[in-house]
């Protein structure tokens, strides 16, 4: 990712915060997340942890976005913490990043107040 799209995308990362402090419902906050993405070349995913292995430093944390569709990888030690809570609680994830909700391409993860169906 670009610097210039770096910083883009840490300014998005906060107006995320915003919104969801601010208690915006569920489908208005994720449409506004993908509109905003768009701006600034990065994707957004919605879905669950489905399983986290090892610790901290060396996991391997699943991410389903859907039924059929997982991406399994690392994940940054700031990240990992709300992997588990996922998995835990049965919460869903939105998740900002560059490319594939992969660990290397995370910009922002957010625990939703919303139970995996």
């Amino acid at each position: 990712m670009k610097q210039s799209t770096k910083k883009k995308a840490a300014a998005l990362a906060k107006k995320w915060e915003a919104r969801v402090l601010k208690g915006s419902s569920f489908k208005t906050l994720t449409d506004e997340l993908k509109k905003d993405a768009k701006d600034v070349d990065a994707k957004v995913f919605t879905g669950w942890v489905r399983s986290v292995s090892g610790f901290e430093t060396s996991s391997a944390i699943q991410f389903c976005s859907n039924a059929y569709t997982s991406y399994m990888s690392p994940w940054p030690p700031w990240a990992h913490e709300l992997a588990v809570q996922s998995l835990l609680y049965g919460k869903k994830m939105t998740i900002l990043c560059d490319g594939t909700p992969m660990g290397e391409n995370l910009i922002q993860v957010i625990l939703l107040d919303q139970n995996v169906q």
